[in-house]
């Protein structure tokens, strides 16, 4: 399969929430304390994402009837309230002065001025590479400072810029005024675009067309992902984390199911939670988000009936090592425990988290939290986290290796990840897992792996258990979001 292939389809379905959640979720969701303003605490910084239309403390705006404050030095990042803005100053600060200091030393004049998302495209290298000179060290690649300045509030057709910067001799440049979409308040239109249309008595098909339909190929989806994603990050704000918990009981015998309609239909009353709250879309959202790499192993291991495979379906002790896993990976730990849910035989798990990023000392902590003892007697369920690359480690073979979203084929971390993928080749009998949330970068991984000599058991294939969570994909490669674990392809050795 050359480089360029398409996309392996047969056999998955990719999901749209039909049949999962009601359809009147968010008229329903405008009951909750979230929507009704109700005082709470700021969302979680674990779980921020940036929302370039609404509080980045609080989350709520225009849908709630909230009018934003822009932060004065930088420009960009709005506010509900003054209190929001305090509360926030502590994590917002670093990204602010550095981004305030370049902008004073006229290094940054160009941003405002791009007409295309083509051209900031080619630019936003340089402009992160200058904003993380000026923040110094600890701040990663994949964080909420990089959608901030990938994100500004711009309009979707012409890329006028809605923030204004200082020029030169001191004066500020012009910003265009831009009107938001009524329905999701996620994208937003400059008055010459605009075109004086009264977007008020527009019905919801019509708004949509009118902001969504540039670069977009189904713009009511993509309204509506802005919509949900911002949900999601209100329910955060309610609940302080997304949830992620197991199921509560055991399957009678090993169940693959085949999408997450089915595992919802069959799952939804088996959580600890009353099953009316899966009408939100965010709830099962969540817990798709927490469970789509245990599907997806389920699903690639006995859904795909590999021959390959045929000797680990007959396993009933598994160890799996999440290789360049970051820190967030053992953000609600539980979660890991559903693969024990869907195969009871199991009587050992070891779960392995290797990564530069790992925190240490955290399995003690990690096995009380979850509270592994207590899941299944007939199973031993252990954790484990280790700091440093893969190849320096020299732990003990396997059963499986999953590499999440990996950066493969980043010009940044390709050099960095090959002595590890050369390691996987002197494991040539355990298969090796990739995914990834968009389809130029599995193809671009695998294109990696093939110039090395990989041998792919699996081609780049849309997955049946991608997240359901529309994630905010700065680069706009396809739109204005990605879902996690869109695409997998597995390795096996060396051809």
């Amino acid at each position: 399969m050359s480089a360029t292939a398409a996309i392996v389809t047969q056999g998955s379905e990719i999901p749209d929430g039909v049949g999962i959640w009601s359809p009147q979720w968010f008229e329903m969701m405008k009951n909750g304390p979230w929507f009704r303003r109700e005082e709470m605490q700021p969302i979680n910084p674990r779980f921020q994402n940036y929302h370039p239309y609404a509080c980045h403390s609080c989350k709520r705006g225009s849908l709630m009837g909230s009018n934003l404050l822009t932060c004065t030095r930088c420009n960009v990042v709005r506010y509900c309230s003054k209190d929001c803005q305090k509360c926030d100053w502590k994590f917002h600060k670093q990204w602010c002065k550095a981004f305030h200091s370049l902008c004073q030393d006229g290094l940054l004049n160009q941003i405002v001025k791009y007409d295309s998302i083509e051209a900031w495209q080619n630019d936003s290298p340089n402009v992160l590479s200058l904003l993380f000179s000026r923040m110094g060290e600890g701040i990663l690649r994949h964080s909420v400072e990089i959608q901030i300045t990938l994100s500004q509030p711009r309009c979707r057709k012409c890329f006028q810029a809605g923030f204004t910067l200082l020029e030169e001799h001191g004066n500020k440049a012009q910003k265009a005024n831009l009107t938001p979409c009524p329905i999701c308040m996620g994208v937003t239109l400059c008055d010459e675009c605009l075109q004086g249309k009264d977007v008020e008595n527009m019905t919801m098909e019509e708004n949509s067309a009118l902001f969504h339909s540039h670069r977009c190929k189904n713009p009511m989806q993509e309204c509506h992902s802005h919509l949900l994603s911002l949900c999601c990050a209100g329910m955060i704000v309610e609940q302080e984390h997304p949830l992620g918990m197991p199921s509560d009981t055991d399957s009678q015998e090993r169940w693959v199911p085949r999408s997450w309609r089915e595992y919802f239909d069959k799952k939804r009353s088996d959580f600890d939670l009353p099953e009316q709250m899966f009408l939100l879309a965010p709830v099962p959202v969540f817990l798709s988000e927490a469970h789509s790499i245990n599907l997806t192993l389920q699903y690639i291991l006995f859904g795909l009936s590999l021959p390959e495979f045929a000797a680990l379906r007959e396993q009933e002790k598994l160890v799996i090592h999440y290789c360049g896993a970051s820190a967030s990976e053992l953000n609600m730990p539980g979660k890991y425990v559903e693969l024990v849910r869907l195969n009871p035989h199991w009587t050992e798990l070891q779960l392995h988290f290797i990564g530069p990023n790992q925190p240490d000392g955290v399995a003690s902590k990690l096995q009380r939290a979850i509270g592994m003892e207590s899941i299944r007697p007939t199973c031993n369920i252990k954790v484990h986290a280790h700091k440093g690359l893969y190849h320096d480690l020299h732990l003990d073979p396997p059963t499986l290796i999953v590499c999440q979203s990996s950066g493969l084929s980043d010009p940044g971390y390709t050099q960095e990840w090959r002595p590890t993928v050369e390691h996987f080749f002197h494991q040539s009998s355990v298969p090796v897992v990739w995914t990834a949330g968009l389809e130029k970068e599995i193809m671009d991984d695998c294109q990696v792996l093939r110039s090395w000599g990989a041998h792919l058991l699996v081609e780049p294939t849309a997955n049946p258990f991608r997240g359901l969570w529309p994630l905010l994909d700065p680069g706009r490669e396809c739109g204005d979001f990605f879902y996690s674990n869109s695409y997998f392809a597995v390795m096996k050795g060396q051809r």
